[in-house]
Protein backbone atom coordinates (compact mmCIF):
# COMPACT_ATOMS: atom_id res chain seq x y z
CA UNK A 1 0.00 0.00 0.00
CA UNK A 2 1.12 3.30 -1.19
CA UNK A 3 1.19 6.04 2.09
CA UNK A 4 1.86 8.76 0.03
CA UNK A 5 5.17 11.61 0.45
CA UNK A 6 3.64 13.02 3.31
CA UNK A 7 5.07 10.06 5.37
CA UNK A 8 8.06 10.97 3.64
CA UNK A 9 11.69 10.65 6.83
CA UNK A 10 11.81 8.58 10.00
CA UNK A 11 9.63 11.41 11.58
CA UNK A 12 6.61 10.70 9.44
CA UNK A 13 7.29 7.03 9.40
CA UNK A 14 7.26 6.32 12.84
CA UNK A 15 3.81 8.54 13.63
CA UNK A 16 2.49 6.42 11.24
CA UNK A 17 3.24 3.17 12.94
CA UNK A 18 2.73 4.28 16.12
CA UNK A 19 -0.96 5.08 14.69
CA UNK A 20 -1.35 2.27 13.14
CA UNK A 21 -0.33 0.07 15.65
CA UNK A 22 -2.39 1.66 17.96
CA UNK A 23 -5.84 1.31 15.92
CA UNK A 24 -4.53 -2.33 14.97
CA UNK A 25 -4.42 -3.64 18.20
CA UNK A 26 -7.70 -1.18 19.14
CA UNK A 27 -9.92 -3.21 16.91
CA UNK A 28 -8.32 -6.47 17.39
CA UNK A 29 -6.91 -7.06 20.79
CA UNK A 30 -3.36 -6.11 22.38
CA UNK A 31 -2.55 -9.79 22.73
CA UNK A 32 -2.15 -9.54 18.54
CA UNK A 33 0.90 -7.89 19.02
CA UNK A 34 3.11 -10.69 18.34
CA UNK A 35 0.92 -11.59 15.07
CA UNK A 36 2.16 -7.84 13.69
CA UNK A 37 4.93 -7.02 11.27
CA UNK A 38 4.96 -3.82 10.28
CA UNK A 39 8.24 -2.52 7.53
CA UNK A 40 8.77 1.03 5.79
CA UNK A 41 10.48 0.68 2.23
CA UNK A 42 11.47 4.03 0.63
CA UNK A 43 10.72 4.14 -3.14
CA UNK A 44 12.65 5.88 -5.49
CA UNK A 45 10.64 9.19 -6.12
CA UNK A 46 9.09 9.51 -9.57
CA UNK A 47 8.84 12.34 -12.16
CA UNK A 48 7.12 15.07 -10.20
CA UNK A 49 4.04 14.78 -12.75
CA UNK A 50 3.31 11.41 -11.19
CA UNK A 51 1.93 10.35 -8.61
CA UNK A 52 3.19 7.49 -6.41
CA UNK A 53 6.46 8.57 -4.66
CA UNK A 54 6.84 8.54 -1.37
CA UNK A 55 7.06 5.31 1.11
CA UNK A 56 5.60 1.91 1.43
CA UNK A 57 3.93 0.53 4.19
CA UNK A 58 3.98 -3.30 4.45
CA UNK A 59 1.91 -4.78 6.95
CA UNK A 60 2.48 -8.49 7.83
CA UNK A 61 0.08 -10.54 10.11
CA UNK A 62 0.67 -14.20 10.96
CA UNK A 63 -2.61 -16.45 11.43
CA UNK A 64 -4.08 -15.93 14.66
CA UNK A 65 -4.90 -18.87 17.11
CA UNK A 66 -8.17 -17.76 17.77
CA UNK A 67 -11.03 -16.14 15.78
CA UNK A 68 -10.49 -12.18 15.62
CA UNK A 69 -13.69 -10.38 15.49
CA UNK A 70 -14.05 -6.73 13.77
CA UNK A 71 -16.83 -4.45 15.61
CA UNK A 72 -18.75 -2.53 13.22
CA UNK A 73 -21.84 -0.54 14.38
CA UNK A 74 -21.81 -1.93 17.51
CA UNK A 75 -21.87 -5.60 16.00
CA UNK A 76 -19.34 -8.19 16.15
CA UNK A 77 -17.94 -9.20 12.65
CA UNK A 78 -16.02 -11.88 11.25
CA UNK A 79 -14.14 -11.45 8.14
CA UNK A 80 -12.07 -13.84 5.98
CA UNK A 81 -9.87 -13.56 2.86
CA UNK A 82 -10.24 -15.14 -0.06
CA UNK A 83 -7.86 -14.73 -2.87
CA UNK A 84 -7.82 -10.76 -2.97
CA UNK A 85 -11.27 -10.35 -1.81
CA UNK A 86 -12.82 -9.85 1.86
CA UNK A 87 -15.69 -11.95 2.81
CA UNK A 88 -17.92 -11.67 5.72
CA UNK A 89 -19.29 -14.85 7.11
CA UNK A 90 -22.86 -15.74 8.36
CA UNK A 91 -22.78 -17.37 11.89
CA UNK A 92 -23.31 -20.43 10.25
CA UNK A 93 -20.46 -20.27 8.10
CA UNK A 94 -18.33 -19.01 10.75
CA UNK A 95 -18.77 -22.07 12.74
CA UNK A 96 -17.84 -24.31 10.15
CA UNK A 97 -15.09 -22.26 9.10
CA UNK A 98 -14.17 -22.69 12.77
CA UNK A 99 -13.91 -26.55 12.66
CA UNK A 100 -11.56 -25.92 9.40
CA UNK A 101 -9.48 -23.92 10.58
CA UNK A 102 -8.71 -24.58 14.17
CA UNK A 103 -9.68 -28.42 14.09
CA UNK A 104 -8.03 -28.93 17.50
CA UNK A 105 -9.58 -25.67 18.53
CA UNK A 106 -9.01 -22.23 18.92
CA UNK A 107 -6.88 -20.82 21.13
CA UNK A 108 -8.97 -19.17 24.07
CA UNK A 109 -6.96 -16.45 25.75
CA UNK A 110 -7.89 -14.79 29.60
CA UNK A 111 -9.92 -11.86 29.03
Amino acid sequence: MIIGAWLSGAEGCDSFELWLTQTLLKDFGKDAAGLLSIAFYELKPPETDKPGSGDACVVTVKPSPKPRFLVEEGQERFYIRTGNATNQLKMSEFLDYCKQRWPDGAAIGSA
